[in-house]
């Protein structure tokens, strides 16, 4: 079984928490179900922020065979030395210290269980 993990980036975008809501509703997920139904033995997971995963439960977004792995933004930008811009503007020059950087994979890596090692990445607005 293939396995792939989506990386939907669990930051605030331009101080708005449900940025990336409509990344995940119109594009994400009609792109993960059309994977499945071409391949219904592929193993799909998601990493988002707690309140874009928690509005697309009210608004009735459908997760059927997605396992998702939440994170609560506001503890991950809090753990970070620099504001979110120039957080995002330092990962686009590949110039992030080396402490937000172990931050930031750090709090990834506790985000999914130990032994998950996906076969493809897939990372979205990050």
């Amino acid at each position: 079984m293939k396995s792939i993990l989506y990386y939907l980036d669990p930051r605030t975008e331009l101080n708005d928490k449900m940025f990336r809501y409509a990344t995940l509703r119109s594009y994400l997920l009609p792109e993960i179900q059309g994977l499945k139904n071409a391949d219904p033995s592929l193993e799909v997971k998601i990493i988002l922020s707690k309140n874009i995963f928690t509005q697309a439960i009210k608004n009735g977004l459908k997760f059927d065979d997605v396992e998702c792995f939440i994170v609560d933004e506001d503890f991950f930008e809090s753990r970070l030395s620099q504001d979110n811009c120039s957080t995002s503007i330092s990962l686009y020059h590949n110039t992030l210290n080396e402490k937000d950087n172990n931050v930031i994979k750090g709090i990834i890596r506790e985000s999914i269980p130990e032994s998950y090692y996906p076969d493809l990445i897939i990372s979205y607005e990050s």
